[in-house]
């Protein structure tokens, strides 16, 4: 598990499905736990600076990027407030949205901190959170007499588990995705993080960077 770009300011990796971003309460090793050693043993340093800057669900694997510097830290954190930084993931479904193949999803939903999962409110509700995203069928699968839909995401909110709610309340649910309703057998949801794109904090440019999932991602053992 190697970088995918490094510099002094930044450092960019594909985070593995099943891996947490940062450690939890139970201190189990992390891809933020990874790059503090990475760097360690690299500088021959035991205190080296890294911050994260997002995370991405334990379940869902693909691109990050971590800061190496506080300055780097607090201009990257400024773009991700601001929704300067624009992700964009795939996502497989058994179905096609009720509302097509190709548009936007808006919902107001709330999070049920007991059970972890996303629920749908109305705007009035105190706790709604406004949810948006666009999203495009890109790829139709055909494997083992069934069919699959491959979609390309991009969110502009950033609220729990918002695609996941999102597209099994438009009834499509993501494969593998039994908390939002599917019953497919594989080893994830089928959400990978699959591109960023950000100002550099120093070098004052654009930067996009992709990580395309594993070979037959997430059909492994269907």
């Amino acid at each position: 598990m190697n970088p995918i770009y490094e510099d002094n300011h930044i450092i960019v990796i594909s985070k593995p499905a099943g891996m947490l971003s940062q450690s939890d309460i139970k201190k189990q090793y992390s891809l933020y736990d990874y790059l503090k050693d990475y760097l360690k043993e690299k500088t021959k340093k035991n205190n080296v600076y890294l911050a994260i800057l997002h995370r991405l669900d334990r379940n869902t694997g693909g691109i990050m990027v971590f800061a190496k510097t506080s300055k780097s830290a607090r201009r990257l954190s400024e773009q991700f407030k601001n929704r300067i930084v624009q992700k964009k993931y795939i996502a497989i479904t058994e179905n096609i949205p009720e509302i097509g193949k190709k548009g936007k999803m808006i919902n107001y939903l709330i999070k049920n901190e007991k059970k972890r999962i996303a629920l749908p409110a109305t705007p009035h509700h105190p706790k709604a959170k406004l949810a948006e995203l666009e999203y495009e069928l890109i790829e139709t699968i055909h494997l083992k007499n069934k069919i699959y839909y491959k979609f390309l995401v991009h969110p502009l909110t950033g609220r729990f588990h918002q695609i996941r709610f999102q597209f099994a309340y438009y009834k499509a649910p993501l494969i593998g995705d039994r908390k939002y309703g599917n019953n497919q057998i594989t080893p994830f949801p089928a959400l990978w993080a699959y591109e960023i794109k950000f100002t550099h904090p120093t070098l004052r440019k654009e930067m996009i960077f992709k990580s395309e999932p594993p070979q037959n991602w997430p059909f492994e053992i269907v």
